[in-house]
C-alpha cells in the first residue's frame, strides 16, 4: 500500500502513513482495503464468503504470465468467538 499510495489513500479517513503505521505496529486488523492490496501484490483472486454470499476481490492484472489467477478463499465473520469482525481461511 505504501508503494502505491494513489490507489489506497482516497479510501481512508486518515493520512496513509499514519494508517499504515497503525496496521503494521498494533493489533489493528486489516479489512477490504488490505485484501485488495494483497490481491494486487501477489496476483491472486480472493473470494470472501459471508452470509451465504461470495464477494470476489480480483487482481487488476489477472494471474501471472496470462494464467488464471490463483484463488484464495476466506470466510468473513462479523461476530465470532468473541474476536469481533475477522477473516478465516477456508
Amino acid at each position: 500500500m505504501a508503494g502505491r499510495p494513489d490507489d489506497y489513500a482516497p479510501f481512508l479517513e486518515e493520512p496513509l502513513d499514519g494508517y499504515l503505521t497503525k496496521i503494521r505496529d498494533t493489533a489493528e486488523w486489516g479489512g477490504q482495503l488490505e485484501l485488495a492490496a494483497l490481491a494486487a501484490r501477489y496476483g491472486v483472486e480472493i473470494k470472501v464468503v459471508q452470509d451465504g454470499r461470495t464477494e470476489t476481490i480480483e487482481t487488476p492484472s489477472g494471474g501471472k504470465d496470462g494464467e488464471a489467477a490463483e484463488v484464495i478463499w476466506l470466510a468473513y465473520y462479523r461476530h465470532g468467538y468473541g474476536l469481533g469482525e475477522h477473516y478465516n481461511s477456508l
